[in-house]
């Protein structure tokens, strides 16, 4: 088991990852796959750096406040 956990650690980092889950009834994994890899850049883009990636659309509404969120502070 300690050998398990630590063949997953990453020299530089340890431990730190970043996981999303998915918990819901009737899922299609394979629909949900696909429309992540959609969101993923390709090597060229990749390589073009930060810099570039800034003057991709943002395909998202601009992140806003509901009203019930400022009510309750």
């Amino acid at each position: 088991m300690r050998s398990r956990i630590e063949a997953e650690l990453d020299g530089d980092y340890g431990d730190r990852r970043q996981e999303i889950v998915f918990s819901a009834q009737q899922l299609d994994p394979a629909s949900i796959r696909t429309q992540l890899d959609r969101c993923r850049l390709d090597d060229a883009e990749w390589s073009a750096g930060p810099n570039v990636w800034w003057g991709y659309p943002d395909p998202f509404l601009p992140w806003t406040r509901d009203a019930e969120d400022t009510q309750a502070e």
